[in-house]
């Protein structure tokens, strides 16, 4: 039985759809320099957090100063809205693989239900 993979909707729209190209302008916001202010607070080990999405043209910079400061752990989750209104609220595969530009990542079983 083949896994299902659920494919990018707008890769080279709002973010680059070469793996390359992507990994560079993420880096460009992940590792701009911090104010002076952010670097003397640390970095921070959240619970959870809200981060713009809106294409990485319009808010980029403002996911990257966040992420910057996270302590990220090594497994997090998710959450998407469902952007078309067609379908469940959260925008997930049942099962399977979701594919994007830099690469496909499982989802682990048991979450996301």
């Amino acid at each position: 039985m083949a896994t299902a993979v659920r494919q990018p909707a707008v890769a080279g729209r709002f973010y680059p759809a070469n793996a390359q190209h992507l990994r560079a302008e993420v880096e460009t916001y992940t590792t701009a320099r911090a104010d002076a202010s952010a670097k003397s607070e640390g970095r921070i080990r959240a619970l959870g957090c809200v981060v713009p999405h809106a294409g990485y043209m319009y808010s980029g910079h403002v996911a990257g100063a966040v992420y910057r400061r996270l302590d990220l752990p090594r497994r997090m989750v998710i959450l998407c809205p469902n952007h078309t209104g067609v379908g469940r609220a959260a925008g997930r595969p049942e099962r399977g693989r979701m594919a994007h530009a830099i690469g496909r990542r499982p989802r682990r079983r048991g979450h996301g239900k």
